[in-house]
């Protein structure tokens, strides 16, 4: 009984394979193409028009070649879209269980030009975007909402060949062109690792730029859990930005972003990226960022990073800069933290000439309790007046430091150290002051608590200050300082110029009446919430 059911289920299915090559070979899809171009037109409004032969398959899979095709804008007066070549093609049997398992999507000659207009529209958000539900399928606002899943999906890869995209972005001011475009990827699916190559060609008009972009690696996909990655990840640019050659390349063994409403997650492992040219208002001559480990998890708030070398040069208008970051070790979550060895160190030039230096040693407690046993600060800058004296500005500082990732909160209860200025005309040709600051940062309250004691030729002056509001503008950010002090002698801390010779002659009287007050412009003041003593 069941050898007769056997074979009776493979003679119908040996039939249904027959019947469906017998209608794949006798049925002209050629004939339905003005159907298909109406339909589309009454659907979207837009106008199909298909150059060639349509040709349709079923065995072993249902499969759809289009020939050179173009898609019109809504208004039917340009090509939005078109491809010279395109297939797609679907498994039968993941049909039949409701679920959709493409083979490979190939299209050749792919041109599209999409536009972003001021309000944030697009030109191709009606085929993208649902319709409007009608009055009868509009949830209660009593109903509850149920949390939407990404599709369940599989594409056997992507392949663009000689693909032309212009992206024309009228809210950003720029316009995008990607010409000889060449992608191609593994399998796709809601979770899946896949190999990807890119290659393009690519211009801007502002800035004024253009190039080539070379990609290489494996992506990962789980759209489940909402995370992106890749491995063995190499990508190359090589372009000119307002006419100047820019390089970067970028290598990762791993890297993998996690988007989530309390922030996004982001970690990398054997980072490597280097730079060389204009970019974000710099120019670099040489910039270069290698690190074993970077971790950071805002949600769970652990982070780690391991290795971490950073060095970049360059200028930026008049002026130059050598920036330096060196951090071995610094791990940190809600059990535990530990760490040491970061320093990094600043030199402008130009303009502007200033040095500064931070380094922390000694981390630890946990990520929302951190302990700094030494947290160093350290900067000198060099000014000159209207008729060239230079003056040396120095300072230093250091101190055990807290802070709280959680709370977002920075302490500095005992900061100690010296402000101090050389200048050849000042008397003992300068000064030395020492200095203790406390302080107290808290960005969830958007507020300041500092106080500072310095000596004045050894006798102590306060300074309090409260700032309410911080992140906050005008009126609405609070100052409240208070300063006190025993003796100051301003002599010691001060340049005076000499007065000229008072003029012996009796000056003329002036005409009163001629005579024009200027007034002080306290505008730059009118917003100041400002409370001193």
């Amino acid at each position: 009984m069941a050898k007769k059911l056997l074979i009776g289920l493979g003679a119908a299915l040996a039939v249904a394979v027959i019947a469906l090559v017998a209608v794949a070979t006798w049925v002209d899809a050629n004939r339905y193409k003005p159907q298909i171009e109406t339909l589309v037109k009454e659907k979207t409004g837009r106008t199909l028009k298909m150059e060639g032969d349509l040709s349709f398959s079923v065995f072993p899979r249902i499969a759809l070649n289009l020939p050179k095709t173009t898609l019109s804008n809504l208004a039917g007066e340009r090509v939005a879209l078109s491809v010279n070549s395109a297939r797609i093609s679907a498994a039968w049997l993941p049909l039949l269980r409701g679920r959709i398992e493409l083979g490979r999507v190939a299209a050749d000659g792919l041109s599209a030009t999409i536009e972003r207009r001021l309000d944030g529209s697009t030109n191709l958000d009606d085929l993208i975007a649902p319709k409007s539900p009608s009055a009868s399928t509009v949830p209660s606002p009593n109903t509850p909402a149920k949390a939407s899943k990404p599709p369940q999906f599989e594409v056997g890869g992507i392949s663009l060949t000689n693909a032309d995209i212009t992206i024309d972005d009228r809210m950003g001011g720029t316009v995008i062109h990607l010409s000889q475009m060449n992608l191609y990827t593994g399998k796709l699916a809601t979770r899946s690792s896949t190999p990807v190559e890119l290659d393009v060609t690519y211009s801007l008009t502002a800035p004024e730029a253009s190039g080539h972009l070379k990609v290489n690696g494996k992506i990962d996909l789980d759209l489940l859990a909402h995370v992106y990655g890749a491995q063995r990840l190499e990508a190359e640019l090589k372009g000119v930005v307002d006419k100047a050659p820019l390089e970067i390349t970028l290598e990762a063994a791993r890297l993998s972003v996690r988007p989530a409403t309390e922030g996004t997650a982001v970690a990398a492992e054997g980072l490597k990226l280097q730079l060389k040219g204009p970019l974000s208002g710099m120019h670099f001559d040489s910039g270069r960022v290698v690190a074993r480990k970077l971790d950071f998890d805002p949600v769970l708030l652990d982070f780690s990073v391991l290795g971490l070398e950073a060095h970049a040069q360059g200028r930026r208008g008049p002026d130059t800069f050598d920036v330096k970051a060196r951090l071995s070790k610094l791990l940190a979550s809600r059990d535990e933290a530990s760490g040491n060895a970061l320093d990094v160190s600043v030199r402008l030039s130009g303009s502007q000439s200033l040095e500064g230096r931070v380094q922390l040693d000694g981390l630890s407690g946990r990520s929302q309790a951190l302990t700094a046993s030494k947290f160093t600060l350290a900067a000198s800058t060099t000014v000159h007046d209207a008729t060239g004296n230079p003056r040396h500005i120095h300072a230093q500082f250091s101190g055990p430091a807290r802070a709280s990732l959680e709370a977002r909160t920075l302490t500095l209860p005992s900061f100690n150290g010296e402000f101090g200025i050389d200048d050849a005309r000042l008397p003992n040709k300068g000064f030395k002051l020492p200095m203790e600051l406390s302080l107290k940062l808290d960005l969830k309250q958007e507020s300041l608590l500092s106080s500072l004691k310095i000596k004045f030729d050894d006798a102590p002056a306060t300074a309090d200050l409260e700032i309410k509001g911080l992140l906050s503008e005008g009126a609405a950010r609070q100052i409240l300082l208070q300063a006190k002090a025993e003796r100051f002698n301003l002599d010691r801390y001060m340049v005076w110029t000499t007065p000229p010779p008072a003029t012996p002659e009796k000056a003329p009287a002036k005409d009163k009446a001629a005579t024009v007050d200027t007034p002080i412009d306290w505008s730059g003041l009118r917003d100041l919430n400002l409370n001193a003593e």
